[in-house]
Protein backbone atom coordinates (compact mmCIF):
# COMPACT_ATOMS: atom_id res chain seq x y z
CA UNK A 1 0.00 0.00 0.00
CA UNK A 2 1.01 3.57 -0.84
CA UNK A 3 -0.25 6.39 1.49
CA UNK A 4 0.65 9.78 -0.34
CA UNK A 5 0.07 13.17 2.08
CA UNK A 6 -1.08 15.49 -0.90
CA UNK A 7 -2.48 19.26 -0.57
CA UNK A 8 -3.20 21.85 -3.03
CA UNK A 9 -0.34 24.07 -1.82
CA UNK A 10 2.33 21.50 -2.20
CA UNK A 11 3.58 22.09 -6.05
CA UNK A 12 5.16 18.15 -5.77
CA UNK A 13 2.53 16.91 -4.92
CA UNK A 14 0.61 18.47 -7.61
CA UNK A 15 3.28 16.99 -9.80
CA UNK A 16 3.10 13.50 -8.25
CA UNK A 17 -0.15 13.10 -8.24
CA UNK A 18 -1.04 11.82 -12.18
CA UNK A 19 1.89 9.34 -11.90
CA UNK A 20 -0.57 7.17 -9.07
CA UNK A 21 -2.67 5.87 -12.31
CA UNK A 22 0.98 4.30 -14.50
CA UNK A 23 2.11 3.16 -11.07
CA UNK A 24 -0.98 1.49 -10.30
CA UNK A 25 -0.95 -0.54 -13.74
CA UNK A 26 2.87 -1.89 -13.09
CA UNK A 27 1.28 -3.25 -9.44
CA UNK A 28 -2.39 -4.04 -9.93
CA UNK A 29 -2.54 -5.26 -6.39
CA UNK A 30 -0.81 -1.98 -4.92
CA UNK A 31 -3.58 0.07 -2.59
CA UNK A 32 -3.30 3.65 -2.98
CA UNK A 33 -4.28 6.33 -0.61
CA UNK A 34 -3.80 9.62 -0.90
CA UNK A 35 -4.53 11.89 2.30
CA UNK A 36 -5.90 14.88 1.33
CA UNK A 37 -4.77 17.87 3.88
CA UNK A 38 -7.55 20.31 1.97
CA UNK A 39 -11.42 21.11 2.85
CA UNK A 40 -12.37 19.64 -0.71
CA UNK A 41 -11.03 16.66 -2.69
CA UNK A 42 -11.88 19.09 -5.77
CA UNK A 43 -8.44 20.23 -6.86
CA UNK A 44 -6.43 16.36 -6.21
CA UNK A 45 -9.34 14.78 -8.11
CA UNK A 46 -8.78 17.25 -11.33
CA UNK A 47 -5.13 16.27 -11.30
CA UNK A 48 -5.92 12.45 -11.64
CA UNK A 49 -6.64 10.90 -15.02
CA UNK A 50 -8.39 8.03 -13.83
CA UNK A 51 -9.75 8.82 -9.96
CA UNK A 52 -10.80 5.07 -9.80
CA UNK A 53 -7.17 4.36 -9.05
CA UNK A 54 -6.64 5.55 -5.75
CA UNK A 55 -8.84 5.91 -2.54
CA UNK A 56 -8.68 9.46 -1.06
CA UNK A 57 -9.25 10.47 2.79
CA UNK A 58 -10.19 14.16 3.34
CA UNK A 59 -7.75 15.27 6.70
CA UNK A 60 -8.65 19.05 6.87
CA UNK A 61 -7.19 18.97 10.35
CA UNK A 62 -4.09 16.71 10.07
CA UNK A 63 -5.70 13.82 12.49
CA UNK A 64 -4.47 11.33 9.85
CA UNK A 65 -0.89 13.20 9.02
CA UNK A 66 -0.44 13.87 12.65
CA UNK A 67 -0.82 10.19 13.75
CA UNK A 68 1.24 9.13 11.03
CA UNK A 69 4.20 11.99 12.51
CA UNK A 70 3.77 13.74 8.78
CA UNK A 71 6.08 16.75 9.45
CA UNK A 72 6.77 17.94 5.87
CA UNK A 73 5.30 17.94 2.42
CA UNK A 74 5.06 15.46 0.27
CA UNK A 75 5.42 12.72 2.47
CA UNK A 76 4.58 9.39 0.96
CA UNK A 77 4.57 5.84 2.86
CA UNK A 78 5.42 2.68 1.59
CA UNK A 79 4.15 -0.84 3.09
CA UNK A 80 4.69 -4.27 1.90
CA UNK A 81 2.08 -6.89 2.24
CA UNK A 82 1.98 -7.42 5.53
CA UNK A 83 1.11 -3.86 6.21
CA UNK A 84 4.67 -2.60 7.89
CA UNK A 85 6.00 0.15 7.11
CA UNK A 86 9.60 -0.44 4.83
CA UNK A 87 9.80 3.86 3.12
CA UNK A 88 9.30 7.08 4.08
CA UNK A 89 9.83 9.36 1.62
CA UNK A 90 10.16 12.68 2.11
CA UNK A 91 10.70 16.30 0.04
CA UNK A 92 12.75 15.89 -2.97
CA UNK A 93 12.46 12.13 -2.43
CA UNK A 94 8.89 11.42 -2.71
CA UNK A 95 9.53 12.24 -6.33
CA UNK A 96 7.22 9.82 -8.85
CA UNK A 97 10.37 8.22 -10.43
CA UNK A 98 11.93 7.66 -6.79
CA UNK A 99 8.57 6.33 -5.49
CA UNK A 100 8.13 4.08 -8.51
CA UNK A 101 11.63 2.29 -7.50
CA UNK A 102 10.80 2.14 -4.16
CA UNK A 103 7.39 0.09 -4.75
CA UNK A 104 8.92 -2.27 -7.30
CA UNK A 105 11.55 -2.98 -4.78
CA UNK A 106 9.48 -3.31 -1.88
CA UNK A 107 6.95 -5.36 -3.80
CA UNK A 108 9.94 -7.81 -5.69
CA UNK A 109 10.96 -8.31 -1.62
CA UNK A 110 7.71 -9.45 -0.86
CA UNK A 111 7.32 -11.57 -3.55
CA UNK A 112 10.83 -13.57 -2.96
CA UNK A 113 9.60 -13.35 0.49
CA UNK A 114 6.21 -15.81 -0.30
CA UNK A 115 8.05 -17.78 -2.72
Amino acid sequence: MLVDFFASWCEPCRKATPHYAQLKKSHLDLEIVIVDLDETSEVLLGLLPDPNVVHVVLDPNSTVAAACLVETMPTVLIFDRKSVLRERLQLSAADPAIVAAKVAAVFADDTRAHQ
